[in-house]
């Protein structure tokens, strides 16, 4: 690892490590990204096992509207607490995870040049436009994404045609992964120097380029701490199994009593993944806040 990057991240881990306070900051994006990814990841697994590559039975989407009908007309309130719950959930997940992101950066330049970190949430709040820009912009060059892509084309249209797509698919997370190399600093500028979604991304390209060495071994770093994404996916896989057969167990003995049980387990566990991709969170900012610090100085 180069001697400038790994200060970079020593200090980023001293930051992290003496400063709790910023967790709250990472804790709650996970948490609420856990929530939906949890869902998002139960559906894909039941439209892997009910497409044609699993099963012959065509779904019958007429009577799962009519049992949903039937759901909403025998118990009205449940349909809309669960409904409000949703939007809830789903606010969270798309807002908090900007604010809180802005916020931080704030806050870790701040504790970087020795000053008391203060006004998070308000420069979060004000620089929340170019921030969501930035964020649905990354999102969409993630592998993840692409992953994403390629079991929608192998559930949908077998795996004939998958593998005709995913040579291409292939290509465009490679390409995917250089685009948000060049944009790794594209939120500090915008938090820190005021600047604009299109100006963000001119400066921290310029950036990337004069401290290519540097940031190649941050990005590098950047790409392991991101293994966190691994973790999520494992637990987020693990809960619903996990949930449904608790459930099972303690159902079958103690009815609603093993429901709450296995609700209690479920959310223990989602906190502790939160806490733990939410320090993770927490360092990544600070080291890609620490790199933009002390590449501004340079250029001062």
């Amino acid at each position: 690892m180069q001697q400038r990057a790994k200060e970079i991240v020593q200090k980023a881990w001293e930051i992290t490590n003496n400063h709790k306070y910023l967790l709250k900051y990472g804790f709650w994006p996970s948490f609420f990204g856990i929530l939906v990814g949890g869902v998002y990841t139960f559906y894909q697994i039941q439209a892997f096992m009910h497409s044609p590559l699993f099963s012959n039975h065509k779904t019958d989407y007429g009577m799962i509207f009519s049992h949903a009908k039937d759901f909403v007309s025998d118990y009205p309130w449940v349909f809309l607490f669960l409904l409000i719950s949703t939007f809830l959930v789903l606010f969270c997940y798309f807002i908090i995870p900007v604010i809180c992101s802005g916020a931080l950066i704030h806050m870790i330049s701040k504790i970087a040049q020795g000053k008391k970190p203060k006004e998070g949430l308000t420069v979060g709040l004000f620089r929340f436009l170019p921030m969501l820009e930035t964020s649905a912009a990354k999102s969409t060059m993630k592998p993840v994404s692409f992953f994403t892509e390629w079991s929608f084309v192998i559930r949908n249209l077998g795996p004939g045609r998958a593998v005709l797509v995913t040579p291409f698919l292939i290509f465009f997370a490679f390409v995917g992964i250089v685009i948000l190399f060049f944009f790794a600093l594209t939120s500090q500028f915008i938090v820190l120097k005021n600047q604009n979604f299109s100006e963000s991304i001119v400066g921290s390209s310029k950036f990337v380029i004069r401290n290519f060495k540097t940031t190649f071994s941050l990005f590098l770093i950047f790409i392991l701490i991101e293994l966190r994404v691994i973790l999520n996916i494992a637990v987020i896989l693990f809960l619903p199994v996990a949930v449904f057969w608790i459930t099972g167990i303690f159902a079958d003995i103690f009815n609603l009593i093993g429901i709450l049980i296995a609700g209690v387990v479920a959310f223990c566990l989602i906190t502790l993944t939160a806490l733990i991709t939410g320090t993770l969170s927490v360092f990544s900012h600070a080291i890609w806040t620490l790199a933009f610090l002390e590449f501004q100085s340079e250029e001062d």
